[in-house]
């Protein structure tokens, strides 16, 4: 997980040739793993969540191959910026193909669901989330 949150964190993309908003420029630093914290929620700041619910990783190599639910906070701007998080996530990982970073390689994304929405009225609102296939290999 560490791959994708560190690449979806950071604001150059040499890759990335779209006029849409780049993930950095909408979420800034706000990139979790498993849950977003009480203190964003209630900020209704923008931000991103990213979740491992499937895949499993070999005992025999150092690829792993996870799928990922990447839950995408619009804040205040709720669903309208919630899906505009969701398209540039998916301008930054769709169709990547070895793409390096400091904690590993991130050798291919694919959407496996595009965005969905979601309301948890009693527990974190409304969010957009879409799901990915990756094969990540971490730094040796």
């Amino acid at each position: 997980m560490g791959v994708i949150h560190e690449y979806l964190s950071t604001q150059s993309d040499l890759n990335l040739e779209t006029a849409g908003e780049a993930v950095h420029d909408i979420v800034g630093t706000r990139v979790y793993v498993e849950q977003l914290p009480r203190s964003v929620a209630e900020r209704s700041q923008a931000a991103l969540v990213i979740q491992r619910f499937g895949g499993a990783g070999s005992p025999y190599t150092t690829v792993d191959n996870p799928l990922i639910r990447i839950k995408c906070y619009g804040g205040s701007g709720a669903l309208r910026a919630s899906f505009t998080l969701a398209r540039a996530v998916g301008d930054r990982l769709n169709g990547i193909t070895t793409v390096a970073t400091a904690t590993g390689v991130i050798m291919s994304a694919i959407e496996v669901q595009g965005a969905q929405i979601v309301i948890e009225q009693e527990t974190e609102g409304m969010h957009a989330f879409v799901d990915y296939q990756i094969e990540v290999r971490a730094a040796s």
